[in-house]
């Protein structure tokens, strides 16, 4: 912020002022309601398209052995926005 102050001649205080409003511009307006029907509809998209979840236990076996020998890096593949919704 000094900086920015600096090389465009303004207070700090100005430019404080400045990137709280862009804080305020970005900041999530969370509201529980829309969570909870967001929570239901995604709940219920998710149990009519996807059958559930299948889990290599062999392969899970391996990687817990893994861990236990090394650190783990995990490395994700994002081929769409499904993975966190």
């Amino acid at each position: 912020m000094e900086r920015r102050a600096r090389s465009n001649n303004r207070t700090i205080e100005a430019v404080r002022k400045e990137a709280d409003g862009y804080l305020d511009e970005i900041a999530t307006d969370l509201n529980l309601t829309y969570v909870r029907l967001g929570e239901r509809l995604l709940t219920w998209i998710w149990n009519t398209i996807y059958d559930g979840i299948d889990l290599d236990v062999d392969s899970l076996d391996m990687v817990k052995q893994a861990a236990k020998k090394a650190p783990l890096v995990y490395v994700p593949c994002h081929k769409s926005h499904i993975d966190y919704l």
